[in-house]
């Protein structure tokens, strides 16, 4: 918008205590002119006032476009943290989903534990009454299946703090019934390289710090441009009531030079100040970097663990 013409309109009505007048004195010359010697009026009294003036600037050395350069960079900056809080939101719903599911199976496993020991208990119990088995093993027995109890309850707790809280990302009463499906063990390309390259594309972290860098430059530019000379056209028209004054209505056109070539360095320094900023977050957009390949890592190598758990577990099963 600051390339565009700008468009002022000013009103107003003036009341004065007496009309303004120049105090000659033409006395001391000669007849007829030294009869005019008194007051001069140069404004009535009171009146009624209107200016508009349009601007539209020629040349600004690049100034408003760095700004402009700086206010689109700002934009997709805002834009990729909507989608890193998006990506956040997904992620702890996807999080609160598997740890419903997790929990469930805690609480199974649970379950068929606490039931193996009481048959285990019954057994004991049994053999007990026929003087088959020992008291210290039924005593021992009941300490189990009360353990067992126990962990059954802490999973059920723990299953329903689980439900609660996915009931609360999807805004639903924290006891509302849930039925989940089932997740099945997708099958992932653990190439480190292509999946950190992955991440490093997808992550709006990287893409914003990257557009707040170059925010910030624009701006120094901007700043820096600002101190060549500015070159702006202007047309005007004004109207003011005074009977003293002829024409009361006056239009004129301008083209205007604006100039600043000492201000102390201010200029400079914040321009350097907006280039420390950027370099700044440079480094710290490297950092993230190297962390973002280092959480890839940790994630690769925890899905290839837990894979090998499951083969394990099912190969023993098997045999």
């Amino acid at each position: 918008s600051a390339r565009f013409p700008q468009l002022d309109v000013d009103l107003g009505y003036t009341v004065r205590d007496a009309e303004p007048a120049y105090r000659v004195d033409f006395s001391e010359l000669p007849p007829p002119i030294d009869q005019f010697s008194g007051r001069l009026a140069t404004d009535q009294k009171e009146g009624f006032a209107f200016r508009t003036r349009a601007d539209v600037p020629l040349f600004t050395a690049g100034r408003i476009g760095h700004r402009v350069d700086a206010a689109r960079a700002n934009y997709q900056a805002s834009n990729e943290d909507y989608r890193r809080v998006v990506q956040d939101l997904k992620f702890a719903i996807a999080m609160s989903y598997t740890d419903v599911l997790r929990t469930q199976r805690d609480v199974d496993v649970a379950i068929a534990q606490q039931a193996n020991l009481e048959a285990h208990r019954d057994r004991i119990e049994l053999l007990f009454k026929h003087q088959r088995a020992l008291r210290n093993d039924y005593l021992a027995a009941e300490v189990a299946l009360a353990n067992a109890r126990q962990t059954t309850v802490r999973a059920e707790h723990r299953l329903d703090v689980a439900r609660s809280n996915l009931n609360r990302w999807l805004q639903r009463p924290l006891t509302h019934e849930l039925r989940l499906a089932d997740l099945s063990m997708p099958t992932i390309d653990l190439d480190l390289d292509s999946l950190q390259q992955r991440a490093l594309n997808n992550r709006p972290e990287v893409a914003a710090l990257t557009a707040q860098i170059r925010s910030f430059r624009e701006k120094s530019l901007a700043i820096r441009s600002s101190g060549i000379p500015q070159v702006d056209f202007a047309v005007q028209y004004a109207f003011q009531e005074n009977r003293y004054r002829d024409p009361q209505a006056i239009s004129s056109a301008n083209v205007g030079l604006h100039w600043t070539p000492l201000d102390g360095g201010r200029r400079r320094h914040e321009a350097a100040a907006l280039l420390a900023k950027s370099r700044s977050l440079a480094r710290l957009r490297d950092n993230m970097i190297t962390q973002i390949s280092a959480e890839v890592r940790n994630a690769a190598l925890a899905v290839r663990e837990a894979t090998e758990r499951v083969q394990l577990l099912q190969c023993t099963l098997h045999h």
